[in-house]
C-alpha cells in the first residue's frame, strides 16, 4: 500500500534525478556533484571533476523515467529510465533502459529518513556499459 509518505519521498526522490539528469545535459559538473549520493561524494576530492570523466563523453539529449521501487524503509529508490545520448566518438544517437540508485543518506554510509537524496552516479555508468 502508498502511503503519503511513500509518494512525498518518491517525488522527492525524483526531483533528484530529474535535475540530475538535467544538470549532466547541461554538462553542469559542480550541480551534478551536489546531486550525487553522500557516499560516492565522500570517495572523491574533486568529485566534479571525476564525474566530468566518467560522463563526459555522454551528450544526454533525453531522458525517460519509466519505472519506480522505493524501499520500504523510504531511504532508497531504484528507478528505470531510458537515457538517449551521443557517445563522443559515435555519430548516431544511442538508447539503453538504465537501472539508477537515488539514496537517502545523513552521512556518508549512513542511509537515514533524515537524510538527502542523491543519486548513485555509478549505477548510471554500470548501466550504460552493458
Amino acid at each position: 500500500m502508498i502511503t503519503t509518505k511513500m509518494s512525498e519521498e518518491v517525488r522527492s526522490s525524483r526531483d533528484t534525478l530529474t535535475t540530475f539528469f538535467d544538470a549532466w545535459k547541461e554538462q553542469n559538473w559542480t550541480l551534478l556533484a551536489e546531486l550525487c549520493q553522500i557516499t560516492w561524494l565522500s570517495k572523491h576530492e574533486a568529485p566534479a571533476k571525476q564525474l566530468e570523466l566518467l560522463l563526459g563523453s555522454y551528450s544526454v539529449k533525453f531522458v525517460s523515467v519509466i519505472a519506480v521501487n522505493i524501499e520500504s524503509n523510504l531511504v532508497s529508490c531504484q528507478y528505470i529510465v531510458i537515457v538517449s545520448y551521443y557517445l563522443a566518438e559515435k555519430k548516431h544517437l544511442e538508447k539503453k533502459r538504465v537501472k539508477v540508485l537515488v539514496i537517502k543518506e545523513s552521512a556518508s554510509f549512513t542511509p537515514s529518513e533524515d537524510g538527502v537524496w542523491g543519486v548513485n552516479p555509478l549505477s548510471i555508468l554500470k548501466g550504460l556499459c552493458v
